[in-house]
């Protein structure tokens, strides 16, 4: 299992999925887990701050896979009553409640199990919270990725496609405050290797991961159980 920890838009998702793709091996980016919560109770018109209701909904939850589209790997996704409903989980009203609802323990302890599970399926990329500290204390590789907060500001709106000055503002004033949300809560496991990755792109950061992996496994294809 390889862990891949860090803070809000720290390329976490990005880094994960370069990773999976070349040691041909599942994805599992569990805040797709905590957003398809968000997005079910929304749908529901349940609050954001109702964690106990939030999490009886994890057991409607399933996760599936498809081939990365890069032909290598598989990517986990995420099903509702058989339908796949991973595209709907990057909305803007997602993403405004996403936070407070996978703050809270109760629906953090609701999603263990269904996170655990990847592990039976064999060796994965897990990206994540708290991969490498509380859903895999004993996975056998822990990265943590940080940058600062005008890096990933700047990530993020890139990733939209860019954005006006003013716009950038606002990206990186919501960063800060889910920063403070999150405060506590992200921190490296003892044994996780931090990368810093202001000014380097995702491909050097995958570079440095995989020699870890391949290193810490001891062989030249990622496969097996690890």
């Amino acid at each position: 299992m390889v862990a891949v920890d860090g803070p809000v838009a720290s390329g976490k998702s990005t880094v994960a999925l370069r990773l999976a793709e070349r040691l041909d091996l599942v994805l599992l980016d569990t805040g797709l887990l905590y957003r398809a919560l968000a997005w079910l109770a929304l749908e529901r018109g349940i609050a954001p701050s109702d964690g106990a209701s939030i999490a009886a909904l994890a057991p409607h939850l399933k996760l599936g896979s498809r081939p990365a589209a890069s032909g290598r790997g598989r990517v986990a996704r995420v099903l509702l009553g058989g339908c796949d409903v991973t595209d709907e989980l990057q909305s803007e009203r997602v993403e405004r409640v996403v936070s407070e609802v996978s703050r809270d323990a109760r629906v953090r302890a609701a999603l263990l199990e269904p996170q655990r599970a990847v592990a039976a399926e064999g060796a994965a990329v897990v990206a994540g919270r708290d991969i490498g500290t509380v859903i895999f204390p004993d996975a056998s590789v822990k990265v943590y990725l940080q940058a600062s907060a005008p890096e990933r500001a700047r990530r993020r709106l890139a990733q939209r496609g860019g954005g006006t000055p003013a716009e950038g503002e606002r990206v990186l004033d919501a960063i800060l405050q889910r920063d403070r949300a999150d405060a506590g809560q992200m921190k490296p496991a003892a044994d996780a290797v931090v990368i810093d990755t202001d000014g380097l792109d995702v491909d050097a950061v995958v570079d440095r991961i995989e020699r870890l992996v391949r290193a810490r496994w001891g062989d030249n294809d990622g496969g097996g159980d690890h």
